[in-house]
């Protein structure tokens, strides 16, 4: 174990809030602008991994295929070691199409915080409850707080094969949790929310929005695409099953 520096302590400190973190999410977080401040972002992963404070895992994103090879990048978590150090639970391993999916959802949450500076509370520790949600979290707005549950969506077969059923029975089960005694006992802050999902396509999507207008048709839950949230995850990106032929939602109005 290598001598833990106040800046690699406080770096750690970030997996509080994020799992899984990608080298160009740790460069945002960090507010790597060029190549020499990304360079010592780089060193100091290094350093960490190797001093054991972190490990790091190899992923393939089928979505940044050159014409040659495939595009690996490195993800990053918190070993045991480094998990103590921030006080936390180190996450157990983990495969890869399972990295894929947190990654996704981490890099959304790393979206917001940059786009909603010191706006965004994570709500903290394990978040299987009465309902497990990829991620957990309130936007502050003025003087009040607006709770979300985000949901990711990341590979096709997911929605396709069984014809939505499997989404849209989690959906329901957030419905019947809504505004419940058990929403407010699990979670303490709130008993109202929003439900967020990503989805991998756009085709993916309308087809999903159809189905949930005729299974769910309220306007607490909100639909978009990775390709539109990675974009600007702020804007007018959410459709709702209630009016998605006509309005288009945006986190800061609401």
């Amino acid at each position: 174990m290598r001598y833990l520096t106040r800046k690699r302590k406080e770096f750690l400190g970030h997996f509080r809030n994020h799992t899984v973190l990608s080298i160009s999410d740790i460069y945002r977080l960090l507010g790597a602008k060029n190549e020499t401040q990304e360079r010592a972002v780089r060193r100091m992963m290094k350093q960490t991994f190797e001093a054991g404070y972190t490990l790091r895992q190899r992923v393939w994103n089928p979505d940044e295929i050159s014409e040659t090879t495939p595009h690996w990048h490195y993800v990053y978590r918190l070993s045991k070691h480094g998990a103590d150090v921030v006080h936390v639970r180190a996450k157990r391993e983990q495969s890869s199409s399972s990295v894929e999916h947190d990654e996704t959802t981490e890099r959304a949450m790393v979206e917001l915080k940059t786009k909603w500076p010191d706006k965004v509370y994570f709500l903290p520790g394990e978040l299987k409850r009465t309902i497990n949600p990829d991620k957990a979290f309130g936007l502050q707005k003025k003087d009040s707080w607006f709770y979300f549950f985000w949901e990711t969506v990341k590979h096709r077969q997911d929605l396709s094969r069984t014809d939505f059923k499997g989404l849209i029975k989690r959906l329901q089960r957030y419905d019947s949790y809504r505004k419940s005694d058990q929403c407010k006992q699990d979670w303490k802050l709130f008993r109202d929310f929003r439900v967020l999902l990503s989805v991998p396509t756009e085709e993916l999507r309308s087809n999903f929005l159809v189905r949930l207008a005729k299974e769910l048709p309220y306007t607490w839950i909100w639909v978009t695409t990775e390709a539109e949230w990675a974009r600007d995850i702020t804007a007018e990106i959410w459709l709702t099953p209630r009016d998605y032929a006509t309005t288009s939602h945006s986190l800061l109005n609401v």
